[in-house]
């Protein structure tokens, strides 16, 4: 894409590139005239151009270096926040441990809500965690490397019926319509407290 722009000897018009046009706009030639460059380096006798563009590339400076500050706050405050994760993309069931409450988010029905009377023995950290299954054919739950584990946690843990779990204490125990439910209808679960 070309501008046109005019030949300041000639004051023909002359076909210049957007680009080229660009930088002169950005960075003006230095004036040619010997008389123009010793006042503009002559105290007191600058031009006014000079000045509005010296004061110009002060505020410049200032600005960017405002926006230079306040950015890493901002990071920071983001960063802080922790992960989020979106009901029905990334998980579609979570469990609030202390009610013992399941919250149920298939893609093709409503929500819905079970509430599980088993008495757990285990207690998991808070993230997702991924349903699947051991080499045995066991539903388990399994922290993906973004879920924080307390020192010497295996990142492993049984999904049992609540019938069933008498020989597993160190199973997640939940109604076994549940469990059958999560293992045909979900691959992760948000774990909280």
């Amino acid at each position: 894409m070309h501008a046109p722009a005019w030949d300041g000897k000639t004051g023909a018009s002359v076909e210049i590139g957007l680009s080229d046009f660009t930088l002169k706009i950005a960075f003006p030639p230095l004036p040619t005239d010997r008389s123009a460059v010793q006042s503009a380096l002559t105290p007191g006798t600058r031009p006014m151009a000079l000045q509005r563009s010296t004061t110009m590339n002060v505020r410049s400076i200032i600005a960017a270096t405002l926006i230079a500050l306040g950015s890493p706050a901002i990071a920071q405050d983001i960063e802080d926040a922790g992960p989020q994760f979106t009901a029905g993309s990334q998980y579609s069931a979570r469990l609030e441990q202390t009610a013992g409450r399941w919250q149920l988010s298939p893609l093709d029905a409503a929500d819905s809500e079970v509430l599980s009377r088993c008495k757990q023995q285990v207690y998991l950290p808070q993230g997702v965690w991924l349903l699947n299954r051991d080499r045995h054919g066991n539903l388990e739950l399994q922290a993906p490397s973004g879920t924080a584990l307390p020192p010497g946690h295996k990142g492993r843990v049984q999904l049992v019926s609540c019938e069933a779990a008498g020989s597993q204490p160190n199973a997640l125990r939940a109604p076994s319509q549940l469990v059958d439910w999560l293992a045909e209808h979900t691959g992760a679960v948000m774990v909280e407290r």
